[in-house]
């Protein structure tokens, strides 16, 4: 994850987790590398199958406090993207002044 989001050739990634009991320290990794790299991460999650709810509503929490998007479809997370696409498209014309 911290190679592919210290490349200059990547602006933004959706990650999709595999299932794991460790979805806490999985957030904390991903909050770090989008902190780190200034690029935005998104996640898509699979049910975690082993996995509680409550761990999972934890994992989600923790991610929405620190602004990390996550969703459950992949869909909805590539959608995301390209909101984020879209929107730094309007902000660069602003700069330049283009209308």
């Amino acid at each position: 994850l911290n190679i592919i989001a210290h490349d200059p050739n990547v602006d933004s990634m959706i990650v999709s987790p595999p299932l794991s009991r460790h979805l806490i320290k999985l957030s904390k990794v991903v909050a770090s590398v989008s902190e780190e790299c200034g690029k935005p991460i998104i996640i898509s999650w699979s049910m975690p199958y082993g996995v509680g709810i409550k761990e999972l509503n934890d994992a989600r929490k923790f991610l929405g406090e620190r602004l990390i998007p996550n969703y459950f479809l992949p869909e909805k997370a590539a959608k995301a993207i390209a909101a984020l696409l879209t929107q730094a498209q309007i902000e660069n014309k602003k700069t330049k002044g283009i209308q």
